[in-house]
């Protein structure tokens, strides 16, 4: 039985996420200042266990717009915890010679992501 969805276009879609990733990269800011790190990563990695966790039982109640509607979570909470939190860490702690290997696995995370 399909139950929702399939009323959101690839290119709406496109357009929600592509919103959801430029306020949220917006706000990363703030919430990493006014937070804390540690904070937002302990926090964060929980909420994004949840997700996934709705991801998949929306999935297999085949609720289209509730699988949307958590892959935009998601996108919340990353763009807010592991996103820019890796990079910062990477450029604090690494020294020259590590960061060509840290960006590297920076980018690999990325592109699986993507």
């Amino acid at each position: 039985m399909h139950k929702g969805g399939g009323g959101i276009s690839p290119k709406t879609g496109t357009y929600i996420v592509g919103f959801t990733n430029a306020f949220t990269s917006l706000n990363a800011v703030f919430f990493i200042k006014y937070f804390g790190r540690k904070t937002l990563i302990v926090w964060g990695h929980i909420f994004i266990g949840i997700v996934h966790c709705l991801v998949g039982v929306f999935n297999i109640l085949e609720y289209n717009n509730g699988v949307i509607a958590m892959i935009v979570l998601f996108l919340v909470f990353y763009e807010n915890t592991s996103g820019p939190i890796a990079w910062l860490y990477a450029v604090e702690t690494v020294i020259d010679s590590a960061m060509g290997i840290c960006l590297l696995t920076l980018w690999a995370t990325v592109c699986v992501l993507s």
